[in-house]
This record gives structure tokens, C-alpha cells and sequence, in this order.
């Protein structure tokens, strides 16, 4: 879903499935088909065509990507979003690696270089959300030098706090971002994930002013994931630290809501994203941020995006990773 490549599981599939079958996978209701290639689609499969109208923000892991969404759709694409781990996991560079082997002056250069190509890759009037780097227990547990085991990834060192505790992760990105010129750094928005507190903040905008120094961190555009109810209770504070944009991450904030693990399978059903009550919930958080005059995506996985299309204002963007958008776009 993230990158777009399809992968499909299927009980038994070497006795049920012949060679060059053509499958069809309907992953609203879990149903694979298999069909002749030249036959055409079952009726049954549902419409996922069209974005309502919203101006977009889209995912992806690699900047041959991006090519991609300037034909795909006739929405348009405000931002394209990458996150630093994922950007690691494509590059097979693991952080901490690279600034032992190369120094943290190189190896920022090396990441400057790789936010160059994905800016010279943009659309003119698209711009580029780059997410600082989240190596939470779930997926990216390799990438981690403090090896802290956190049974639920809801809770404990994660996000922006994690990379505050080895700050080198910070410092990297920042002089990343000091590499490129005024206009590349005008069409980028450094974002915060898994803010929790004004600490956090307080704490980050620290590190970024002793990197920096005032005058250059004043031209770093900066944004902040709602994932955590604590940050969702900042949003009218978020001004003072310099933010001016803000992507409430549907997924984590959910699962930090209903207080579940959403990668638990035994509980993860509890979490109820499309439920009235956390639908108001998110649209408050809306209305806070436009109150605040900051802008807003919402990112939306494809099963939800009738709902929250429906029910959230029309000045909230949509962000959706880049299989959801390609789905949408055809």
C-alpha cells in the first residue's frame, strides 16, 4: 500500500492458483478473484475513483514515484510527503551507519543530495513534506542505537522524542536541510512526528536554533503529526514554536485514543477511527488549526475516505500514501 507494489496472501495459493493467473483484489471485503486475463472485471467490485474535491498530499518511499502523480489524476497534488526511515530503508542506509562511516557533515550532504533530486522532481507548484526520522519499536527497531524494548509502540520513546534523545538524528537532518538553496528550502516543510508535549517542542526548537542559528532556522518551514491526544491539545500553541502546518495521522491518533495497540491483533478491532464520536473529535482539531491559521491534511487510508470526506470541512487536505492514490486516480 505505501509503495504501491501489491502484496497479496492467499491460503494454499500453490494448489488453488495456476500459473499467469490474473487476480482481481477487492481489499474492502477481502475477496481475490481469479479470472481469465482478457475477461473483464466482475460488477461487483466497488468504484474507489475520485478525491471529493480535495487538494492532496501524497506518500511515497522513492522519487521514481513521483513521476507518477503528475498523469495519474486531474487533483491536485499540493505536497508529496516521504519519511525519513523509509527513506533509509530504500536507500539501504541505516543512519546511525552513516554518520559513524562518513562523519555528520558528509552524510547530511548525502541526504541533502537525495532531498535535491525529490524537489527536482516536483511539479512547480507541489512542495515537499519531509518527516524527521521515526525508528519506533513496530518496524524500524534495527535502525535504533538505544535498544529499549517498548511492548506497546503507543507508549515509551518514539518519534521526535527518540530522535531528541540521539540528537545526532536531528542534527543530520537539519544540516540537510542547511545544503540546500533558498528556493529548494522554500519548498519544504520539515515535519515532527509523534509530538507529545510542549516539551518536545521546546526541546527540538533547542536543537534546531544551536544547529542553524536564528536567521536559517527561521527560513525552515515546520510541521507537526497530531498522533497523540496531547499534541491535538498544542494546536493553539503551535504558532509560538514556528509550526504552520499540521497532519493529524489518523492511524497512531486512533490507537492513542482508544488506548490500543493497533499492530495486536487481538485488540486491534477496539479502535474505531470511523466511529461518530472520533470523527467529531478529529474535526475539532480542525477547527482549532484553522482558527490558528494553520494548514491541515488529514491523512486518510482509502476504506475511510468516504466517511471523513463527508464529515470533515473542505479547508482540511487530504494526505494518502501512494497505492491509495494510484487506486483512486485510475
Amino acid at each position: 500500500r505505501i509503495s504501491g507494489i501489491p502484496v497479496l496472501v492467499v491460503a494454499d495459493a500453490v494448489n488453488r492458483l495456476c500459473d499467469d493467473s490474473f487476480l482481481v483484489v477487492d481489499p474492502k471485503r477481502s475477496i481475490v478473484y481469479s479470472v481469465a486475463e482478457n475477461s473483464p472485471l466482475p460488477k461487483q467490485l466497488p468504484s474507489t475513483k475520485g478525491f471529493d474535491g480535495r487538494r492532496l498530499q501524497v506518500g511515497v518511499v522513492g522519487d521514481q514515484q513521483i513521476e507518477k502523480l503528475q498523469s495519474a489524476s486531474e487533483t491536485p497534488v499540493k505536497q508529496v510527503f516521504v519519511r525519513h526511515e523509509f527513506l533509509c530503508i530504500a536507500l539501504s542506509r541505516h543512519p546511525f551507519q552513516e554518520i559513524e562511516e562518513f562523519g555528520l557533515k558528509r552524510a547530511a550532504r548525502r541526504l541533502a543530495c537525495e532531498l535535491k533530486r525529490f524537489i527536482s522532481k516536483l511539479p512547480r507548484d507541489t512542495r515537499l513534506n519531509f518527516r524527521s526520522i521515526d525508528l519506533n519499536g513496530e518496524e524500524f527497531f534495527d535502525l535504533r542505537k538505544t535498544q529499549c524494548l517498548e511492548r506497546n509502540p503507543i507508549c515509551g520513546v518514539r518519534g521526535i522524542r527518540y530522535a531528541i534523545q540521539e540528537r545526532e538524528l536531528l542534527e543530520l537532518e537539519v544540516l540537510a536541510l542547511l545544503q540546500l538553496d533558498d528556493n529548494e528550502l522554500a519548498r519544504i516543510t520539515y515535519s515532527l512526528p509523534m509530538v507529545r508535549s510542549k516539551r518536545d517542542l521546546k526541546d527540538f526548537k533547542s536543537i534546531l536554533l544551536t544547529v542553524a542559528g536564528r536567521s536559517k532556522a527561521q527560513k525552515i518551514t515546520l510541521g507537526v503529526f497530531i498522533e497523540t491526544h496531547f499534541a491535538s491539545m498544542l494546536v493553539d500553541s503551535m504558532r509560538d514554536y514556528g509550526v504552520t502546518e499540521v497532519y493529524i495521522g489518523l492511524k497512531d491518533l486512533s490507537a492513542s485514543v482508544f488506548f490500543c495497540d493497533r499492530s495486536d491483533s487481538q485488540i486491534a478491532h477496539l479502535i474505531e477511527p470511523t466511529c461518530n464520536e472520533f470523527i467529531e473529535y478529529v474535526t475539532s482539531i480542525c477547527v482549532a488549526a484553522r482558527r490558528s491559521s494553520l494548514d491541515i491534511y488529514c491523512f486518510v487510508l482509502d476504506e475511510y475516505f468516504e466517511q471523513f470526506g463527508r464529515r470533515l470541512p473542505s479547508y482540511v487536505n487530504f494526505s494518502i500514501c501512494f497505492g491509495d492514490y494510484l487506486s483512486r486516480s485510475r
